[in-house]
């Protein structure tokens, strides 16, 4: 009997904080939040691919890119939208 068929894959646990912080990122600490879950993802991607089968979660490190960029994206966009309207305000 073959051990690899009796062994269950476990979910990788930077997987699983890429996903957290990509969501905190998006709601509740901006910046930090969505740098860290990207980069914890991209980290887990790697180590899941590298597993060979052992390591399970890549979609969860997906998941966490991709909330992590699109809260990114989001705060920076409100952030500038800010800094021009603090500018019109100054110059009308």
């Amino acid at each position: 009997m073959d051990d690899r068929t009796t062994e269950a894959e476990r979910t990788n646990a930077l997987a699983l904080w890429a996903l957290a912080l990509g969501i905190l990122g998006f709601l509740v600490i901006p910046f930090v939040g969505s740098i860290v879950g990207i980069a914890l993802g991209r980290r887990a991607k790697r180590s899941i691919e590298r597993s060979e089968g052992r390591e399970g979660g890549r979609e969860l490190a997906v998941a966490g890119i991709v909330l992590g960029s699109v809260g990114l994206a989001v705060w920076s966009g409100l952030l500038l939208f800010g800094f021009g309207i603090d500018a019109l305000r100054s110059i009308f």
